[in-house]
């Protein structure tokens, strides 16, 4: 799950054939449940995980790009997962 903040600030505010930019702050839920092998549930897998991250999305025509590092700020994990201590997140997009 997610929730997002956007701000486009008006010196980024072009049409085309300039880019256009954005700035995002995104809280990013994982709610996993446990694997299953054999039918069995394991015991050290799923899990919450809570993170935000500040983010850039810029787009230029039919094409996007997007990132930014996403800091966890809850992490209830079952068992004895490693923690994360950060993750950098990169999307492409294409509109046809």
């Amino acid at each position: 799950y997610s929730l997002v903040v956007g701000f486009r600030p008006p010196a980024f505010r072009h049409d085309w054939p300039h880019p256009d930019w954005r700035l995002f702050v995104e809280v990013l839920g994982e709610l996993a449940g446990r694997d299953r092998v054999g039918g069995r549930a394991r015991p050290d897998t799923g899990g919450h995980r809570l993170f935000v991250a500040p983010t850039l999305l810029g787009l230029y025509g039919a094409w996007g790009i997007s990132g930014g590092p996403a800091v966890p700020v809850l992490q209830r994990l079952n068992g004895v997962q490693p923690r994360e201590t950060l993750r950098f997140v990169v999307n492409t997009t294409f509109w046809f």
